[in-house]
């Protein structure tokens, strides 16, 4: 350890441990961050760790190396004194190792040497994998500069898949770590889960924890902070958004249920993911009596359809005509379900209270369970998708529609802060009376 001017000067040796896999092929790779070191990077390993190819060697062995430990038996018969191999074309020619510029092959150990600005890479390694092997990394002096640490990374593979490795750091006394902004990339892509089509002009409504924020349970709660429509490719890019924070992020989009994401971003992360939407053909009504407060505009966001259209299905022809007490028919959606990533139908029948997936089977017109695989819908007999609202809970849900506390439920499998609080657009899926008596409340 010593100093050069402003650098400091650093040289030492890293031992480690590397044993075979069984696999058709174990792999070293080791690379530096460092290009300007004049004196090379040596790995000493036992003899014989790595492919020896030399055909007067292959005939003299019967044509096929044994692995490490049994390889010691060569060194003194075959490289006793050394073999000593120069230049890159005939390292790579000889023993399959790229980058180095010089392999010594002793009766004991194999030494190769490599500069820093090339990746070393040992393919072929003749290991077994009950028996570990000692290697050793030597370092030459490296003048290391304040502003930028010396990184040197050994990986190993097997058959292309890394299994392990080790990472070499040594920093300027005087070192400081960069300050990772708090800040993440966004990119989130909406697909059309029927097509696997990018939508476009898609509404995307975004989330941020407030813990001042009122809710229907107190205070804490995931505030609407802004909107943002997806573009040409059915995307939208976001980049120095605020980190550390628990966010949200929900599909509006009348007619279409999405499942909603929640996550909260690292410094410098690259938040990507895709947001499935499934179109809901099947219209339907449910009975639905009008409340004091109600307003139209507030229930055509629960339904998703517009004011006209629910006026139009009741033959109303101006919401004045709406009077507390009065029935009618609401606009809603059938119950129909796709599966997503991580779905069961064990779940799914649980999450919606069947008494069992064969009783599931049996609404979608299946005798045997394992038939669903089959299905692009499946049919929730009993249940009607609608929308939450801005501040809906729950249990607000249930006694909008007169049902016990617990009835309804949301829909699709997401985090939430709180489980009785939907996420506003949100898929919420209510129970008919009938159903809620004969399976939930009964």
């Amino acid at each position: 350890m010593k100093f050069k001017g402003s650098n400091f000067i650093w040289g030492g040796n890293q031992e480690f441990w590397i044993s075979g896999t069984n696999r058709d092929e174990d792999l070293l790779r080791i690379e530096s961050n460092y290009s300007g070191v004049e004196d090379p990077l040596k790995l000493t390993l036992p003899t014989l760790c790595i492919t020896y190819a030399d055909m007067n060697f292959n005939n003299a062995i019967g044509g096929s190396q044994e692995n490490y430990p049994s390889s010691k038996k060569y060194g003194p018969l075959h490289f006793d004194p050394p073999v000593e191999i120069i230049g890159r074309k005939e390292v790579e020619k000889l023993t399959w190792v790229r980058g180095a510029h010089r392999v010594v092959i002793g009766s004991v150990r194999t030494e190769i040497y490599w500069y820093m600005w090339e990746s070393l890479i040992i393919p072929r390694l003749r290991m077994d994998n009950k028996k570990s092997a000692k290697v050793l990394l030597t370092i030459p002096d490296t003048p290391i500069t304040v502003d930028e640490e010396l990184i040197i990374k050994i990986r190993q593979y097997a058959d292309g898949r890394r299994i392990g490795g080790l990472r070499i750091e040594k920093r300027h006394p005087n070192w400081k770590p960069k300050e990772v902004p708090k800040e993440y990339d966004l990119w989130i892509r909406v697909i059309n889960g029927e097509t696997m089509n990018p939508m476009t002009e898609v509404e995307l409504k975004f989330f941020r924890w407030n813990p001042n924020l009122a809710t229907f349970y107190g205070s804490g709660g995931l505030e609407f902070v802004e909107k943002r429509y997806t573009g040409s490719y059915g995307s939208i890019q976001d980049s120095n958004r605020p980190s550390d924070e628990l966010e949200a992020v929900t599909i509006n989009l009348p007619g279409w249920r999405a499942i909603p994401r929640c996550f909260r971003s690292l410094p410098g992360q690259h938040v990507r993911f895709q947001m499935f939407a499934w179109q809901l053909k099947n219209r339907d009504f449910i009975p639905y009596t009008w409340k004091i407060n109600d307003s139209i505009g507030q229930i055509a966001l629960l339904t998703g359809f517009t004011p006209e259209y629910i006026l139009k299905s009741n033959g109303l022809l101006d919401a004045t005509n709406l009077k507390s007490g009065m029935s009618i028919n609401l606009p809603c959606y059938a119950a129909t379900y796709n599966m997503e990533y991580g779905d069961s139908i064990e779940w799914l029948a649980e999450a919606f209270s069947y008494p069992s997936i064969e009783e599931l089977a049996k609404y979608n017109g299946l005798v045997d369970p394992s038939n669903f695989k089959g299905l692009s819908e499946i049919l929730l007999p009993g249940w009607h998708f609608l929308y939450a609202r801005q501040g809906d809970s729950i249990e607000k849900i249930d006694s909008i529609f007169n049902l016990p506390s617990g009835s309804s439920r949301i829909v699709g499998r997401i985090h939430h802060p709180d489980s009785r609080l939907p996420y506003e657009s949100e898929t919420i899926a209510i129970p008919t009376d009938q159903f809620a008596k004969n399976y939930i409340n009964k």
